[in-house]
């Protein structure tokens, strides 16, 4: 049975909707995880841009801040993602701390669809809170079924402040890269999703304590390669040719100076021309066309010069993309 939405009824009586076609035709197409074995499967996770404060402790108290994003609880190969949304902060209390050991709670968004051959009653979302057990080396408390991890929370021996770990996944578009906080979460992604040079899993690395932060991974099937990664300013650069001017003082007759370009997000050919109206406007520039300036550090030049007046010149330069 195929699936569409929405369409509208010309008879008054179909189409229906169920929750399952809605999330195979509103949900999975537009979001990143699909696998042969899971044509309708996406990476659970919150929406980028998400706070890491979205969970807090204060006191005894946690609170689960508004949020939202999708979850793939692998119900079923066609049961689909849920998407999902806290709209008002909700919070309980964090139990009483060990007097010796430090324990590890966590803090789960769960769906529970009796619809999908789930054991609840009640269809819904919720938040849940998981107990860990105090130890000397503390472990993570088991996960409850069809749950997405939104935080763990360090509870240390009595007489200290709890404090909160983010650890929530994120949700990626389709062919988007998907975030991740450490090479770890980056293999697994390949074991899970899989990769080939038809479908290239991209990863983007965020996170404080991630070596790899501010790196951009793509796989092929055969292994990773570190993709080079523009700034603001550089992508700014690459738009279109960019320009300006500068000023030099010169001597009269021949002569030369260095001058710094860049940097270009790719690389350029700079193109330098007299741009004065005045005594110097005879001179010509020697070897205008400057090519394969360096990407991203830029270049300093040696200009050269003749036929010039003394004094003040201003020059005009254009950088365009290096064989454009």
């Amino acid at each position: 049975m195929a699936h569409a939405w929405p369409l509208d009824s010309t008879d008054g009586i179909t189409p229906t909707y169920t929750g399952r076609s809605l999330r195979l035709a509103q949900v999975s197409p537009f979001l990143a995880g699909a696998t042969a074995d899971r044509p309708f499967g996406v990476r659970s996770g919150v929406r980028p841009g998400t706070s890491p404060d979205t969970v807090t402790v204060s006191g005894s108290t946690w609170t689960v801040h508004p949020c939202a994003g999708v979850i793939d609880p692998h119900l079923s190969a066609s049961a689909g993602p849920y998407s999902w949304a806290v709209a008002e902060p909700e919070s309980g209390t964090v139990p009483a701390a060990s007097q010796v050991y430090t324990r590890w709670d966590q803090v789960y968004l769960v769906i529970d669809d009796p619809a999908e051959t789930d054991s609840e009653v009640t269809p819904t979302a919720r938040i849940e809170y998981r107990v860990g057990e105090p130890a000397a080396t503390p472990a993570r408390p088991t996960a409850p079924e069809r749950s997405l991890l939104l935080a763990r929370i360090i509870v240390p021996p009595a007489g200290a402040a709890p404090s909160v770990v983010w650890e929530a996944l994120y949700l990626a578009a389709a062919s988007a890269p998907i975030r991740v906080r450490s090479t770890t979460e980056a293999n697994l992604l390949v074991s899970t999703l899989g990769a080939s040079k038809e479908n290239p899993l991209w990863v983007e690395h965020v996170g404080d304590s991630n070596t790899a932060n501010g790196q951009m991974w793509r796989h092929d099937g055969t292994g990773w390669s570190v993709q080079p990664v523009l700034t603001s300013s550089q992508a700014k650069r690459i738009v279109g040719p960019m320009g300006g001017t500068f000023t030099r003082v010169l001597t009269a007759g021949s002569g030369s100076f260095t001058q710094s370009f860049g940097p270009f997000a790719v690389q350029s050919t700079v193109l330098v021309q007299n741009g004065d109206a005045g005594a110097q406007n005879s001179m010509y520039v020697v070897g205008t066309a400057l090519a394969n300036l360096v990407p991203s550090t830029g270049s300093t030049v040696t200009i050269r010069y003749a036929g010039a007046g003394a004094g003040s010149a201003r020059f005009n330069w254009i950088a365009v993309p290096y064989g454009s």
